[in-house]
């Protein structure tokens, strides 16, 4: 797929590409080049906020830190148990 560059120093990027990586208004795109003729854009990461519900789970709250403690604690309780 191929892009003009304008007066500006602006491209559009094909919708195919832009439907692919998810590329929305507002998306950052780190550009590095290699070699002379080789440029290669990557999606600059998000924000860990972002990620907030990506993950499906049947629980209907998150897990508190007492319950995480717990959790931590039990294994260690059964690792040592097994050395």
């Amino acid at each position: 797929m191929k892009a003009i560059v304008t007066s500006k120093g602006q491209i559009t990027i094909p919708q195919f590409i832009r439907a692919k990586a998810n590329i929305k208004p507002g998306t950052k795109l780190d550009f590095e080049l290699e070699g002379k003729d080789t440029l290669i854009i990557h999606l600059v990461s998000k924000d860990i906020t972002a990620l907030k519900g990506i993950i499906k789970t049947k629980r209907k709250r998150p897990v508190t830190l007492k319950e995480m403690d717990d959790a931590i604690s039990s294994h260690a309780i059964n690792r040592n148990a097994c050395l």
